[in-house]
């Protein structure tokens, strides 16, 4: 089931086209635990983006999360 859902996601990651296609991608990514392209996609947020800082402290909170996991197990 998860794998049809990220064979989903990836094809909406493939037709991506404004900010609010990609932000809905991010969403479906971090549900289904694929963080790295959730993040690289935060990383791909224009700087002219109003929503530019709001994605760059969800990109430092995934990073943070990522690295207490790593550390604390």
């Amino acid at each position: 089931m998860q794998r049809l859902q990220l064979e989903r996601v990836s094809l909406h990651d493939s037709k991506r086209g404004d900010y609010q296609h990609t932000k809905k991608v991010i969403e479906q990514l971090i549900l289904l635990g694929e963080m790295d392209r959730a993040v690289q996609l935060l990383l791909e947020t224009e700087l002219e983006n109003p929503n530019y800082y709001t994605d760059a402290i969800k990109y430092d909170l995934n990073h943070l999360q990522y690295f207490c996991h790593t550390v604390l197990y």
